[in-house]
């Protein structure tokens, strides 16, 4: 009788470990696709900056222009 709950115990410890592996996989893939949105993103936010950066020297050009006519 006293051997009973000591396999409970051992069945609870495994489910408890198998749940932690789970969620430790599901928290992996969430980074994952979290680091891809946060590449893509790193991305957008340069080509806006050199599109900005361009714009800016288009509107000193036209400004400079503007100001000889």
């Amino acid at each position: 009788m006293t051997d009973a709950p000591f396999p409970n115990r051992l069945d609870r410890i495994e489910q408890i470990i198998l749940g932690v592996a789970e969620r430790q996989a599901n928290t992996q893939a969430q980074l994952d696709v979290l680091s891809q949105e946060m590449r893509e993103l790193t991305s957008n936010v340069d080509r806006v900056l050199g599109r900005s950066a361009i714009l800016d020297d288009v509107l000193l050009e036209l400004r400079d222009s503007h100001e000889q006519l």
